[in-house]
């Protein structure tokens, strides 16, 4: 018999799992307080026996798989998602062409917009529309829209013939 690392326990069989940063042999109910190394997962995959009764003649245990595949469906839908957003995220940036603060400014002087009067219409500060003026920032697709409708102007990139 082996003795836990964690809770001193004398148990038939230690599982390696990583705890708090530090790699201990545990016994398996310490296991749920860390992870299980890739090592000993390897192990346990060889290993035909589970920790949990997979009988069908159980109705809780029925519940239970159901209710775990469903959590395990949500999650697959959530990663899938998360990657999708990753992915589609250059899709949603917006080609502005080299001197869009220059084209702004000078519709929004040829309007007779002040930047306060301008920045009030489009619903922002007038400091975002500054510094967008200025090229520190890009504005986000949908203001330069707003922007595109309300002046008149294309912001777009403008192709170049070379």
């Amino acid at each position: 018999m082996a003795q836990c690392e964690l809770c001193g326990n004398n148990v038939k069989n230690l599982l390696e799992a990583k705890i708090s940063g530090a790699t201990l042999n545990v016994c398996p109910d310490c296991t749920d307080l860390g992870t299980i190394t890739d090592k000993q997962k390897e192990e346990n995959k060889k290993e035909t026996k589970t920790k949990y009764n997979t009988s069908k003649t159980s109705n809780n245990t029925n519940k239970m798989n159901t209710s775990n595949q469903n959590k395990n469906s949500v999650d697959n839908t959530t990663n899938r998602n998360k990657e999708e957003e990753e992915n589609n995220y250059f899709d949603e940036v917006n080609d502005l062409s080299l001197n869009y603060g220059d084209k702004i400014r000078d519709a929004r002087n040829s309007k007779g917009y002040t930047r306060k009067e301008l920045s009030n219409k489009m619903n922002i500060k007038e400091s975002n529309l500054r510094n967008i003026e200025d090229e520190k920032t890009q504005p986000v697709i949908e203001l330069q829209k707003k922007l595109e409708n309300e002046l008149d102007i294309d912001l777009g990139v403008e192709d170049i013939d070379y």
